[in-house]
């Protein structure tokens, strides 16, 4: 069976009515709290143009929680998913939002280590944040949540 064969089952985009205005929706609720007072935007902890994060802040002592995004590993940003961090901010966790490096650009292990280097870059950083690096969370969508695991 070749890859063609198994692209329905894996990719939904021509399987789901809604998933175009959902995302639509998400970008347009997470580009409204580009102003938020706690937000740090676009913080770098790699090299590459995608090794980026957004964090909203909270005062000292905060249990961290990072969002790493999904898109089968080749699709979407973390741009979209911003709203989904600030329920969790509103909530007093220090909430960080992870963007890494797509296929083909980058390979799997390629992505893999962006992410652990966001981890370890969010944990030696966390009380910069107002969080605390003993207490983190991880969470993610999709291809997200399997980096995470």
């Amino acid at each position: 069976m070749s890859d063609l064969t198994l692209e329905p089952q894996y990719s939904l985009r021509g399987r789901s009515t809604t998933r175009e205005a959902v995302y639509s929706e998400l970008r347009r609720r997470s580009e409204a709290l580009h102003t938020h007072p706690k937000l740090l935007l676009d913080l770098a902890y790699g090299p590459t143009p995608r090794e980026r994060l957004d964090v909203f802040t909270q005062q000292d002592g905060a249990p961290v929680v990072v969002f790493v995004h999904g898109g089968y590993w080749r699709a979407l940003d973390k741009d979209i998913f911003l709203a989904l961090c600030a329920p969790l901010a509103d909530a007093g966790f220090v909430a960080i939002n992870v963007e890494y490096g797509l296929r083909p650009d980058f390979n799997l292990p390629q992505i893999v280590a962006q992410v652990l280097r966001a981890i370890s870059f969010i944990a030696g950083n966390a009380v910069e944040y107002g969080g605390r690096a003993d207490r983190v969370i991880l969470c993610g969508h999709s291809a997200g949540g399997h980096m995470v695991a």
